[in-house]
């Protein structure tokens, strides 16, 4: 709808994209609370902590710039909602869908749904690429969505937690064609919901916005994952931030094998944990969730699957 995108890039104006909240969590004495502005931060860790199972050798980078002009670059982006009257930022990229009229971006759960107050996000926009000039609503920079998805797991969680983190996906779809584009045309990648096992490498994406991060650069981790103990999740050691949320988990990047598996959802606010990056296991559920998503136009926003 032409009068819905002209409304929502209207709504986004410079300050309100500059004034948007991270919408990201942490958990703090076994609760999952929201971080906000404050994030976290710190030096890599040493060892895995008493929580996580697993490891592996490879080079390992726990939050540093991107600046190849690929995929990384132009199959992610930043996501910009409201969820009730507050702005929120996070980070998502492009799955390729083989829908011609279509588009499909991949976020966190908690980017597109209020898990606790059962509100879907309003004024939902996709702008790929964001780090690489400034941002310019009237051309094709800025993506509208026309209906969001999410699993049943995550919308009848009642909150962030443990139900919740395991079904931490959503799908946001986007039409094609003119004034926005096509997204697909800059770069996708292809999704895999064959979770990862322990050592196997990773690498992550996202925009974080919180901490001793601005928000307007695109960064990536790359490493063995590891198992947390504690809620039957993936981690990998990243210091990435709020706003980093939403952002991809992609296997064998660089290969034409590339697939997204997980996303950015949560971190621990302290301890041995804390400079790790968690995200769900990309299981049959998921896969319901993307079939539901393809089928989605506009006006569809539901959820879908069972809880269990």
């Amino acid at each position: 709808d032409k009068a819905e995108r002209a409304r929502v890039v209207k709504y986004w104006t410079p300050k309100r994209m500059a004034n948007t909240i991270p919408r990201d969590f942490v958990q703090k004495n076994g609760k999952f609370v929201p971080a906000g502005r404050g994030g976290t931060k710190g030096k890599p860790p040493t060892d895995g902590g008493d929580s996580v199972d697993g490891g592996g050798s490879t080079t390992v980078v726990t939050g540093s710039s991107w600046i190849e002009r690929d995929e990384g670059l132009y199959a992610t982006g930043k996501v910009f909602f409201t969820l009730g009257t507050t702005n929120y930022v996070c980070s998502g990229s492009v799955v390729a869908d083989g829908r011609p009229d279509h588009s499909t971006v991949l976020t966190a759960g908690h980017c597109a749904y209020d898990e606790t107050n059962g509100r879907w996000a309003k004024n939902f926009m996709y702008v790929p690429a964001y780090d690489e000039s400034p941002v310019n609503c009237s051309s094709a920079d800025c993506h509208v969505a026309s209906a969001l998805v999410v699993h049943q797991g995550y919308a009848g969680s009642g909150g962030f937690n443990s139900q919740a983190i395991k079904h931490d996906w959503a799908f946001a779809v986007f039409p094609n064609g003119t004034p926005s584009g096509t997204l697909d045309a800059s770069g996708s990648f292809g999704i895999s919901f064959a979770g990862p096992s322990s050592g196997d490498t990773r690498q992550s994406f996202g925009y974080p916005a919180a901490g001793k991060y601005g928000g307007n650069d695109l960064v990536f981790c790359l490493g063995p994952v590891t198992s947390d103990r504690n809620y039957g999740t993936w981690g990998l050691a990243c210091d990435m931030t709020g706003g980093a949320s939403g952002g991809p988990w992609i296997s064998r990047y660089g290969t034409s094998e590339a697939k997204l598996n997980s996303v950015n959802s949560y971190k621990y606010n302290g301890g041995r944990l804390k400079n790790y990056m968690f995200g769900p296991d990309f299981d049959g559920k998921t896969a319901q969730t993307f079939a539901e998503a393809l089928g989605a136009t506009d006006q569809n926003i539901e959820a879908t699957g069972s809880a269990n």
